[in-house]
């Protein structure tokens, strides 16, 4: 199914039909993720293609629908091929995944690379500045891409010599239920923490223990309705079973987190 534009005149607009990710299929095999005979993953509605790692690191291009008529070939150096593939169909995951949430590619150039979604036909939605953990000033753009949000992130101000292209960050995945992966994926799954999004928490994947190149963070699914504005609001309690360690126990951690977590601020 396309993805309506804004009217009914409005075209419809680029929507993610697959991530290709440079990792072995049994690497997410093992991170608790139902893998196909041919190598794919289906989370969603979004085919995720397991090319290995002779394909590079991370998440290494995509496959769009509905792109506008003479869209290049490329995001700012990240390979983007046409699709008319439909959605897949999903399948249910051991680790309780449900759908791919974001995608997080880096730049040194935000101008740049905005203008080169713009070739692709993406618009973007909204612009946070923020600051990684350890004080670094980022400027990060959101993009609807049908089921998919990416996000660029950039330094604040702009290198002198900016690296040419984007380079892939990380992939956050929503899981219907934390406690549950954390279970499965025992110490190689971190506690729980406030995620940026109001309303939802994060947890990362150790990718190392599993061979992952790709750095993975589960997210809670999006609240139905929107919260309180408030920062009082605690943190899910794990239900009795063999994962406690899953939500963090500080009450700083329960009741206050001064630094919201997202996917771009702990790879794992």
């Amino acid at each position: 199914m396309a993805t309506t534009g804004d009217g009914p005149d409005e075209p419809a607009r680029p929507a993610v039909a697959s991530l290709t990710i440079a990792d072995e299929p049994d690497a997410w095999a093992s991170a608790g993720f139902t893998v196909d005979d041919g190598g794919t993953c289906r989370l969603g509605p979004v085919r995720l293609v397991l090319a290995g790692a002779e394909a590079g690191r991370g998440v290494v291009g995509w496959a769009l629908r509905d792109l506008p008529e003479g869209a290049g070939t490329e995001l700012d150096g990240f390979p983007t091929e046409a699709s008319d593939v439909g959605p897949v169909e999903p399948v249910e995951h051991p680790n309780s995944a449900l759908a791919v949430d974001h995608l997080v590619l880096l730049t040194d150039d935000l101008d740049r690379t905005v203008a080169a979604a713009a070739g692709v036909g993406l618009s973007p939605g909204r612009w946070r500045d923020h600051s990684l953990p350890d004080g670094t000033p980022v400027r990060q753009v959101f993009f609807r891409v049908g089921p998919v949000i990416l996000e660029l992130v950039a330094p604040r101000e702009r290198p002198g010599t900016p690296r040419p292209g984007v380079r892939s960050f990380g992939l956050a995945v929503i899981a219907a239920d934390l406690s549950a992966a954390g279970a499965l994926l025992g110490d190689n799954l971190s506690s729980v923490r406030r995620a940026v999004q109001l309303g939802r928490f994060i947890a990362t994947v150790r990718r190392q223990a599993f061979g992952l190149t790709t750095p993975l963070a589960f997210m809670s699914p999006p609240p139905r309705r929107p919260p309180p504005q408030t920062t009082e609001a605690p943190i899910p309690e794990a239900p009795d079973g063999p994962f406690p360690r899953l939500i963090a126990k500080s009450e700083a951690a329960r009741h206050h987190v001064s630094h919201p977590a997202s996917v771009i601020d702990r790879p794992g």
